[in-house]
């Protein structure tokens, strides 16, 4: 089964976009996702971020 979530990446929640969206997603029953609450890096594609969160993960002692 599909899952419908509603994104929004607006820089103000509480404006126009944001409350368009709380009334849609309330009229339909349906998730709204955040992205400015969301801690979100680039992806690297090329490897040249050497810090990340998952270092520990993967040295051998």
């Amino acid at each position: 089964m599909n899952k419908t979530i509603a994104v929004i990446a607006s820089a103000r929640r509480d404006g126009n976009t944001g409350k368009l969206i709380d009334l849609i997603a309330g009229q339909l029953g349906i998730e709204v996702v955040d992205l400015a609450l969301k801690n979100i890096s680039p992806f690297d594609y090329e490897h040249k971020i050497v810090v990340t969160t998952f270092y520990p993960l993967w040295i051998c002692y």
